[in-house]
């Protein structure tokens, strides 16, 4: 079900003049450019601040930070907190998060010690608001439960209510119904205390959603009916809508699909009368599932894709309309549609995993940047006491030394006859200073190398966490895909699926490999076992097991062998060279494309070049070719994925065999990888036989 809640955030502390009209605002801007007193600035531009934030945030932030620096210049302790608590609640508006918790804490400092607790409990509010939204809900709790008790102290019912219904969405979102219903009904109690018609039909919307996603759908319609009673005689028009929505979804489950598309319809035409874009969205969306329930699929793809185009930035949205459109695609027989929109699907779901990874990792980095910053607070504060008591032990120090010097001069004039002994004191001290620099350079080059191989560390974690993870969550969904709807899919999309399956676990299984044996490299363990070799057959043996992957784009892959080589090579690393730069060729080449393997003798050596006619390398991709840390993988012309550790192995492994690799490209014109391994000179044995009896 496709339901929305009411959610509540509190608002900015700054006066609030979105009731001036334009003129009041340019004399305002007029009076800050001419005003010379600091404070009054400060007033004047957290006031324009405060006109901007909900439609021009550019300018808001630009006021605001103007307000936040003259504070600090003219140390007004009070301004600079209302000026960090406004900066704060405009970057918690645009979701940025992380800063909005640095600027709140900032603003927090200054309150606690103004002791304004009333502030306290309404930065404590918002900061829960900001960390529930970066997936710390125990954070985003303790924080609730602080502004609550704080607002319960100060006797503020309106507080204690904002705060009782953001505990009751915490849970909601959670799932967690009991508790959701027990802390909305709490909301409703204290909104009828303050005689908050507004509030009390709010409460009713959040406790509809939560009763009928327990499993008790008619009560849930119950307090939906109330609160669309209570919206219409305070004539809120969203409230209406979104009230209107919610009784034809549940409807819709009820099964009673001509009132539902009524009621749809009805929230509809307020939701474009009220301009709200993300409402609009969300009944099209339900729309389109409804239209799929009545096997009405070409009005189901309309609706979806009208909801796609007004709820383009709301990510579920987007992703909901994908499956819809791919199950109305499937069931009008638009097979190929059907599954380009389930890849779709697929796609943008792994994104929001990816979305949701990152979001936790900048919470991760946000507190570990608070703490750090706390932590050098406390030791600066802690080495300013020591700084006292270390510069009284400096005289003690200083006087002492005065008298050694004294003395040491007298030792000099005394001594002037070892003047030979100091002078080889001398030259031994610039011997050691010159090994302490040797070994600074070591360390140096140390630390280089440790970096180095520390970025290595992250960029493998990256491609076990990102690239490894992909073809895992695509065998996992396409099989859940699979599991749930055995019984409506045709044998022919199941073979299809398990197709895409099959191919997501070779992808896994190659990276894989490729892991192991990058790790082995790195470790030493992989050792190096030299063999004589014949070149052509390994060079067939792999094209053999290449041209799969090749058919699948009509790239045909011709070899030059003119003659037989034998090389002195370990078998498995040239398989791995072999396998990689054809693979990577297939990779960036575009259908019916070629792909060359030649192998010439030169001098001592063997020459093998892999060339395409594919995309071609751009020039400043050159010198992050073959370097873990900071290669970024590149998709192919099919729109293939790698992780990038397949010429590094390439690189490696040539070098182990004695060889050299060489690369040449043109962008769009193609790519020549060349490699060289000794050669090793076979000679049949009658021909030499007859040679040694020519010669005798």
């Amino acid at each position: 079900m496709k339901k929305l809640l009411a959610l509540i955030i509190i608002i900015s502390f700054s006066v609030s003049i979105n009731g001036q009209n334009i003129k009041k605002i340019d004399s305002l801007k007029q009076v800050y450019n001419q005003q010379n007193v600091d404070s009054t600035k400060i007033n004047l531009a957290n006031k324009i601040g405060n006109f901007y934030m909900y439609h021009k945030y550019d300018t808001a932030m630009f006021y605001f930070q103007k307000a936040v620096t003259l504070s600090k210049k003219i140390h007004n302790k009070n301004n600079e907190a209302i000026s960090l608590f406004n900066l704060a609640f405009l970057q918690l508006l645009k979701r940025e998060y992380g800063n909005s918790i640095k600027n709140f804490d900032a603003s927090k400092v200054i309150f606690e010690k103004q002791q304004n607790k009333l502030m306290i409990a309404k930065v404590y509010n918002n900061l829960s608001f900001c960390y529930s939204n970066l997936f710390s809900e125990d954070i985003a709790f303790e924080y609730l439960i602080k502004s609550l008790n704080i607002f319960k102290e100060l006797k503020n019912n309106n507080g204690i209510y904002l705060n009782y219904s953001d505990i009751g969405t915490l849970f909601y979102n959670q799932k967690n119904y009991d508790f959701a219903k027990k802390y909305y009904t709490r909301a409703l109690n204290t909104s009828v205390i303050l005689k908050d018609s507004s509030k009390i039909a709010i409460c009713y919307l959040n406790l509809g959603n939560a009763v009928s996603d327990d499993g008790n759908i008619k009560k849930g319609l119950e307090f939906y009916k109330k609160s669309l009673a209570i919206a219409t005689a305070l004539n809120d028009q969203n409230n209406i809508a979104t009230n209107y929505n919610n009784i034809a979804d549940t409807y819709k489950v009820l099964k009673n699909y001509k009132k539902s598309n009524k009621l749809f319809d009805k929230a509809l035409v307020i939701a474009k009368h009220e301009n709200n874009s993300e409402l609009i969205a969300i009944i099209y969306l339900n729309k389109s599932e409804l239209a799929h329930l009545l096997k009405l699929e070409s009005s189901s793809i309309a609706y979806a894709k009208k909801s796609q185009l007004y709820g383009y930035n709301n990510l579920m949205v987007r992703l909901e309309n994908f499956k819809n459109l791919s199950d109305a695609n499937y069931s009008l027989g638009k097979i190929l549609k059907s599954y380009q929109y389930l890849k779709k699907y697929t796609s943008l779901k792994d994104s929001l995993n990816e979305i949701n990874q990152q979001k936790t990792i900048k919470l991760f980095k946000t507190l570990n940047e608070l703490e750090t910053s706390n932590s050098k607070v406390s030791k600066l504060s802690n080495e300013n006491g020591k700084i006292k008591s270390k510069s009284e032990n400096e005289k003690k120090f200083i006087y002492g030394l005065i008298v050694a010097m004294v003395i040491f001069g007298v030792l000099i004039i005394l001594l002037n006859f070892q003047y030979a002994k100091k002078q080889e004191a001398f030259n031994l001290l610039k011997y050691k200073n010159f090994k302490i620099n040797t070994m600074n350079d070591e360390i140096e080059g140390q630390k280089n190398s440790l970096e180095k191989l520390n970025r290595a560390k992250d960029k493998l974690f990256s491609i076990i966490g990102h690239d490894l993870k992909n073809p895992f969550n695509s065998i996992k969904g396409f099989t859940d895909l699979l599991i749930e709807n055995s019984d409506v899919y045709t044998e022919d999309k199941k073979i299809k699926f398990l197709e895409i399956i099959s191919k997501s676990s070779e992808k896994a299984s190659e990276l894989l490999n490729n892991l192991l044996l990058w790790a082995k490299s790195q470790s030493g363990t992989s050792k190096y076992y030299p063999e004589e070799l014949n070149l052509n057959e390994q060079i067939d043996n792999v094209a053999a097991l290449i041209e799969a992957q090749a058919l699948s784009k009509d790239i045909k892959i011709k070899t030059n062998l003119k003659s037989s080589f034998f090389v002195k090579a370990d078998k498995n690393m040239l398989n791995t060279i072999l396998r990689n730069l054809m693979s990577n060729a297939v990779k960036f080449t575009n259908e019916k494309g070629l792909i060359e393997i030649t192998a010439l003798e030169n001098e001592n050596k063997i020459e093998i070049e892999v060339k395409d006619n594919g995309v071609g390398i751009p020039k400043e991709n050159f010198d992050n070719l073959f370097s873990l840390d900071t290669k970024k993988s590149t998709q192919g012309t099919g729109g293939e994925q790698g992780s990038g550790l397949g010429l590094l192995l390439v690189k490696e492994f040539v070098k182990n065999n004695n060889g050299e690799l060489t690369v040449t490209s043109e962008v769009n014109k193609g790519s020549s990888f060349k490699f060289t391994l000794p050669k090793l000179d076979r000679v049949n044995p009658k021909i030499k036989l007859a040679e040694q009896n020519y010669l005798a």
